[in-house]
Protein backbone atom coordinates (compact mmCIF):
# COMPACT_ATOMS: atom_id res chain seq x y z
CA UNK A 1 0.00 0.00 0.00
CA UNK A 2 2.70 2.02 1.05
CA UNK A 3 4.66 1.65 -2.08
CA UNK A 4 1.66 2.04 -4.71
CA UNK A 5 0.96 5.49 -2.64
CA UNK A 6 4.62 6.87 -3.87
CA UNK A 7 4.07 5.19 -7.03
CA UNK A 8 1.41 7.55 -7.34
CA UNK A 9 -0.69 4.41 -8.16
CA UNK A 10 -3.15 4.65 -5.44
CA UNK A 11 -5.06 7.81 -3.39
CA UNK A 12 -6.79 8.05 -0.47
CA UNK A 13 -9.81 10.74 -0.23
CA UNK A 14 -11.37 11.11 3.46
CA UNK A 15 -15.67 12.31 2.48
CA UNK A 16 -17.59 12.51 5.41
CA UNK A 17 -15.26 11.12 7.99
CA UNK A 18 -14.79 7.54 5.72
CA UNK A 19 -11.91 7.20 4.39
CA UNK A 20 -11.78 6.09 0.66
CA UNK A 21 -9.05 4.79 -1.39
CA UNK A 22 -9.24 5.14 -5.51
CA UNK A 23 -6.80 3.47 -7.96
CA UNK A 24 -5.19 5.76 -10.87
CA UNK A 25 -2.65 5.60 -13.31
CA UNK A 26 0.60 7.62 -14.23
CA UNK A 27 1.30 9.18 -17.34
CA UNK A 28 4.18 9.20 -19.08
CA UNK A 29 5.58 12.35 -20.58
CA UNK A 30 6.97 12.25 -24.11
CA UNK A 31 10.46 13.64 -24.88
CA UNK A 32 11.56 16.55 -26.50
CA UNK A 33 14.35 15.28 -29.47
CA UNK A 34 16.93 17.97 -29.77
CA UNK A 35 20.47 18.30 -31.38
CA UNK A 36 23.03 19.78 -29.98
CA UNK A 37 26.73 19.98 -31.55
CA UNK A 38 25.54 17.31 -33.98
CA UNK A 39 24.53 15.01 -31.09
CA UNK A 40 21.01 14.17 -30.43
CA UNK A 41 19.53 14.16 -26.91
CA UNK A 42 16.59 12.88 -25.07
CA UNK A 43 15.13 14.89 -22.11
CA UNK A 44 11.86 15.21 -20.18
CA UNK A 45 12.08 18.24 -18.72
CA UNK A 46 12.46 21.70 -20.82
CA UNK A 47 14.92 23.19 -18.49
CA UNK A 48 17.85 20.65 -17.75
CA UNK A 49 21.87 20.42 -17.90
CA UNK A 50 21.73 16.93 -18.83
CA UNK A 51 20.21 14.51 -20.67
CA UNK A 52 19.86 10.81 -22.50
CA UNK A 53 22.52 10.70 -25.15
CA UNK A 54 20.92 8.85 -28.50
CA UNK A 55 23.53 6.77 -29.94
CA UNK A 56 24.73 7.51 -33.55
CA UNK A 57 22.87 6.26 -36.60
CA UNK A 58 22.80 3.14 -38.01
CA UNK A 59 24.39 2.97 -40.70
CA UNK A 60 21.93 0.05 -42.43
CA UNK A 61 18.50 1.69 -41.59
CA UNK A 62 20.37 5.34 -41.47
CA UNK A 63 18.04 5.94 -38.40
CA UNK A 64 18.29 7.00 -34.78
CA UNK A 65 17.18 4.17 -32.09
CA UNK A 66 16.02 6.39 -29.20
CA UNK A 67 15.20 3.14 -26.99
CA UNK A 68 18.90 3.01 -26.70
CA UNK A 69 19.41 6.57 -25.12
CA UNK A 70 19.46 5.47 -21.16
CA UNK A 71 22.85 7.12 -20.45
CA UNK A 72 22.18 10.66 -19.10
CA UNK A 73 25.46 13.05 -19.55
CA UNK A 74 25.97 16.77 -19.11
CA UNK A 75 24.92 18.79 -22.82
CA UNK A 76 27.42 20.94 -22.32
CA UNK A 77 30.16 21.99 -19.25
CA UNK A 78 28.22 24.88 -17.50
CA UNK A 79 25.55 25.64 -19.46
CA UNK A 80 21.91 25.02 -18.56
CA UNK A 81 19.27 24.25 -21.69
CA UNK A 82 15.70 25.77 -22.11
CA UNK A 83 13.83 24.11 -24.75
CA UNK A 84 10.96 25.76 -26.58
CA UNK A 85 8.48 24.82 -28.78
CA UNK A 86 9.74 25.35 -32.59
CA UNK A 87 8.16 23.91 -35.99
CA UNK A 88 11.52 22.79 -36.79
CA UNK A 89 14.38 21.17 -35.35
CA UNK A 90 17.01 23.80 -34.26
CA UNK A 91 21.09 22.53 -33.90
CA UNK A 92 22.47 24.36 -31.39
CA UNK A 93 26.41 25.07 -31.76
CA UNK A 94 27.84 26.71 -28.63
CA UNK A 95 31.18 28.29 -28.67
CA UNK A 96 33.70 29.63 -26.19
CA UNK A 97 35.80 32.55 -27.49
CA UNK A 98 37.11 33.35 -24.50
CA UNK A 99 39.71 30.83 -23.43
CA UNK A 100 41.74 33.09 -20.03
CA UNK A 101 42.14 35.90 -18.00
CA UNK A 102 39.96 37.36 -15.51
CA UNK A 103 36.91 37.11 -17.99
CA UNK A 104 37.24 33.33 -18.24
CA UNK A 105 37.44 32.86 -14.86
CA UNK A 106 34.64 34.81 -13.78
CA UNK A 107 32.98 33.33 -16.70
CA UNK A 108 33.74 29.24 -14.99
CA UNK A 109 32.99 30.72 -11.22
CA UNK A 110 29.39 31.85 -12.66
CA UNK A 111 28.51 29.03 -15.05
CA UNK A 112 30.66 25.91 -14.01
CA UNK A 113 31.01 26.41 -10.05
CA UNK A 114 28.01 28.26 -8.82
CA UNK A 115 25.97 26.56 -10.93
CA UNK A 116 26.85 22.94 -9.59
CA UNK A 117 26.61 24.20 -6.35
CA UNK A 118 23.15 25.01 -6.88
CA UNK A 119 22.73 21.67 -8.23
CA UNK A 120 23.65 20.03 -5.14
CA UNK A 121 21.13 21.67 -3.32
CA UNK A 122 18.43 21.03 -5.58
CA UNK A 123 19.21 17.49 -5.49
CA UNK A 124 19.16 17.81 -1.63
CA UNK A 125 16.00 19.96 -1.67
CA UNK A 126 14.07 17.87 -4.08
CA UNK A 127 15.11 14.47 -2.66
CA UNK A 128 13.73 16.31 0.76
CA UNK A 129 10.58 17.10 -0.56
CA UNK A 130 9.72 13.80 -2.28
CA UNK A 131 10.82 11.51 0.52
CA UNK A 132 9.09 13.15 3.23
CA UNK A 133 6.01 13.71 1.54
CA UNK A 134 6.18 9.71 0.14
CA UNK A 135 6.63 8.69 4.00
CA UNK A 136 4.14 11.63 5.21
CA UNK A 137 1.13 11.40 2.58
CA UNK A 138 0.62 7.51 4.29
CA UNK A 139 0.05 9.08 7.71
CA UNK A 140 -2.81 10.22 9.70
CA UNK A 141 -3.21 13.26 11.56
CA UNK A 142 -4.61 13.80 14.93
CA UNK A 143 -7.71 15.72 16.55
CA UNK A 144 -10.37 16.14 13.57
CA UNK A 145 -8.23 14.92 10.90
CA UNK A 146 -7.07 11.66 12.63
CA UNK A 147 -8.79 9.91 9.78
CA UNK A 148 -7.31 12.46 7.52
CA UNK A 149 -4.60 10.86 4.85
CA UNK A 150 -3.11 11.55 1.35
CA UNK A 151 -1.28 15.31 2.68
CA UNK A 152 2.14 15.86 1.34
CA UNK A 153 4.58 17.47 4.34
CA UNK A 154 6.21 19.90 1.41
CA UNK A 155 4.85 21.36 -1.48
CA UNK A 156 5.13 19.45 -4.35
CA UNK A 157 7.85 19.87 -6.57
CA UNK A 158 7.68 19.02 -10.13
CA UNK A 159 10.97 18.62 -11.29
CA UNK A 160 14.69 18.59 -9.35
CA UNK A 161 15.80 21.70 -11.48
CA UNK A 162 15.17 24.48 -9.57
CA UNK A 163 13.92 22.57 -6.33
CA UNK A 164 16.00 24.68 -3.79
CA UNK A 165 14.11 27.78 -4.72
CA UNK A 166 10.53 26.40 -4.22
CA UNK A 167 10.87 24.16 -1.32
CA UNK A 168 8.41 24.94 1.28
CA UNK A 169 6.58 23.52 3.71
CA UNK A 170 2.43 22.81 2.37
CA UNK A 171 0.62 25.57 3.32
CA UNK A 172 -2.55 23.41 4.51
CA UNK A 173 0.04 21.77 7.11
CA UNK A 174 1.38 25.38 7.85
CA UNK A 175 -2.26 27.00 8.41
CA UNK A 176 -3.39 23.41 10.53
CA UNK A 177 -1.15 21.35 12.64
CA UNK A 178 -2.98 18.55 13.27
CA UNK A 179 -2.79 17.43 9.30
CA UNK A 180 0.82 16.60 10.71
CA UNK A 181 0.30 12.50 9.87
CA UNK A 182 2.65 11.23 13.02
CA UNK A 183 0.82 8.19 13.01
CA UNK A 184 0.47 5.50 11.09
CA UNK A 185 -2.28 3.31 9.53
CA UNK A 186 -2.65 -0.24 10.88
CA UNK A 187 -3.61 -1.39 7.36
CA UNK A 188 -7.39 -1.03 7.38
CA UNK A 189 -7.45 2.24 6.98
CA UNK A 190 -7.35 3.46 10.23
CA UNK A 191 -4.86 5.71 12.18
CA UNK A 192 -2.92 3.73 14.74
CA UNK A 193 -4.06 6.34 17.21
CA UNK A 194 -3.21 10.15 18.39
CA UNK A 195 -0.57 8.83 20.47
CA UNK A 196 1.26 6.81 17.86
CA UNK A 197 4.44 8.66 16.22
CA UNK A 198 5.82 5.66 14.44
CA UNK A 199 5.47 7.71 11.25
CA UNK A 200 7.01 10.94 12.32
CA UNK A 201 9.47 8.46 13.24
CA UNK A 202 10.02 7.11 10.01
CA UNK A 203 10.33 10.73 8.59
CA UNK A 204 12.75 11.13 11.06
CA UNK A 205 14.77 8.28 9.93
CA UNK A 206 15.26 9.57 6.38
CA UNK A 207 18.43 11.41 7.88
CA UNK A 208 19.77 8.18 8.14
CA UNK A 209 18.50 7.01 4.94
CA UNK A 210 20.81 6.22 1.63
CA UNK A 211 18.56 8.45 -0.43
CA UNK A 212 20.80 11.01 -2.25
CA UNK A 213 23.67 10.67 -4.84
CA UNK A 214 22.03 7.70 -6.69
CA UNK A 215 21.17 5.98 -3.28
CA UNK A 216 24.25 6.07 -1.83
CA UNK A 217 24.75 8.26 0.78
CA UNK A 218 22.60 9.95 3.46
CA UNK A 219 22.04 13.76 3.70
CA UNK A 220 24.69 13.94 6.64
CA UNK A 221 27.20 12.35 4.20
CA UNK A 222 26.16 14.38 1.02
CA UNK A 223 26.27 17.60 3.38
CA UNK A 224 29.88 16.40 4.63
CA UNK A 225 30.54 15.78 0.61
CA UNK A 226 30.03 19.38 -0.56
CA UNK A 227 31.65 21.25 2.40
CA UNK A 228 34.28 19.29 1.66
CA UNK A 229 34.45 19.99 -2.36
CA UNK A 230 33.60 23.37 -1.53
CA UNK A 231 36.92 23.47 0.54
CA UNK A 232 38.73 21.67 -2.00
CA UNK A 233 37.38 24.02 -4.96
CA UNK A 234 38.67 27.10 -2.49
CA UNK A 235 42.16 25.69 -1.84
CA UNK A 236 42.65 24.89 -5.22
CA UNK A 237 41.22 28.52 -6.08
CA UNK A 238 43.75 29.95 -3.62
CA UNK A 239 46.71 27.65 -4.79
CA UNK A 240 46.17 28.64 -8.08
CA UNK A 241 46.06 32.29 -7.43
CA UNK A 242 49.31 32.36 -5.54
CA UNK A 243 50.80 30.48 -8.20
CA UNK A 244 49.86 32.91 -10.93
CA UNK A 245 51.00 35.36 -8.87
CA UNK A 246 54.32 34.61 -8.37
CA UNK A 247 54.53 33.30 -12.30
CA UNK A 248 53.32 36.97 -13.32
CA UNK A 249 55.74 38.45 -10.97
CA UNK A 250 58.92 36.25 -12.45
CA UNK A 251 57.55 37.24 -16.37
CA UNK A 252 57.60 41.01 -15.53
CA UNK A 253 61.13 40.28 -13.61
CA UNK A 254 62.54 39.45 -17.18
CA UNK A 255 60.74 42.04 -18.74
CA UNK A 256 62.22 44.65 -16.41
CA UNK A 257 65.77 42.62 -16.87
CA UNK A 258 64.98 43.33 -21.29
CA UNK A 259 63.66 46.21 -21.16
CA UNK A 260 63.35 48.20 -17.64
CA UNK A 261 65.41 51.52 -16.41
CA UNK A 262 68.04 50.42 -13.35
CA UNK A 263 67.97 53.20 -11.57
CA UNK A 264 71.57 52.33 -9.81
CA UNK A 265 73.11 51.58 -13.55
CA UNK A 266 71.79 54.73 -14.40
CA UNK A 267 72.73 56.79 -11.50
CA UNK A 268 76.64 55.59 -12.39
CA UNK A 269 76.41 56.07 -16.30
CA UNK A 270 75.49 59.82 -15.85
CA UNK A 271 78.49 59.99 -13.31
CA UNK A 272 80.60 58.29 -15.86
CA UNK A 273 79.65 60.69 -18.85
CA UNK A 274 80.10 63.64 -16.28
CA UNK A 275 83.83 62.34 -15.57
CA UNK A 276 84.39 61.95 -19.07
CA UNK A 277 83.18 65.71 -19.93
CA UNK A 278 84.84 67.08 -17.35
CA UNK A 279 88.07 65.52 -18.62
CA UNK A 280 87.52 66.28 -21.77
CA UNK A 281 87.08 70.00 -21.10
CA UNK A 282 90.29 70.11 -19.44
CA UNK A 283 91.95 68.62 -22.27
CA UNK A 284 90.54 70.94 -24.71
CA UNK A 285 91.47 73.78 -22.06
CA UNK A 286 95.16 72.41 -22.10
CA UNK A 287 95.14 72.03 -26.06
CA UNK A 288 93.87 76.18 -26.19
CA UNK A 289 96.47 77.15 -23.23
CA UNK A 290 99.42 75.07 -25.35
CA UNK A 291 98.10 77.04 -28.92
CA UNK A 292 97.94 80.26 -27.45
CA UNK A 293 101.59 79.89 -25.73
CA UNK A 294 102.70 78.64 -29.24
CA UNK A 295 101.21 81.40 -30.69
CA UNK A 296 101.47 84.54 -28.55
CA UNK A 297 104.80 83.53 -26.82
CA UNK A 298 106.98 82.18 -29.61
CA UNK A 299 105.94 83.76 -32.89
CA UNK A 300 106.87 87.20 -34.48
CA UNK A 301 104.31 88.66 -32.32
CA UNK A 302 105.73 87.74 -29.22
CA UNK A 303 109.29 89.34 -29.96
Amino acid sequence: MHVAQRLGLVSTETVGGVSRTETSFMQQAEDASFTFDDHRYLSSSNMFREARLVPAKNEITKAYDDYTATRTSEVSEGITLKLKKASDETSITIRHHVQGGSIAGTMEARDDYILSYLDAFDELAYTLATEMNAIHYGGHGIGDNETTTGVNFFETIAAQYGASRTLDLNAAVVNDPSLIGAARDDGKGMSLGCGDGSNALLMAQQKQARVLTSDSATFNQFYEAFTARLGSDAGRAEQMTENQTELTGQIETQRQSTMGVNIDEEMLDIVKFQQSFNAMSRYITTIDEMLDKIINGMGLVGR
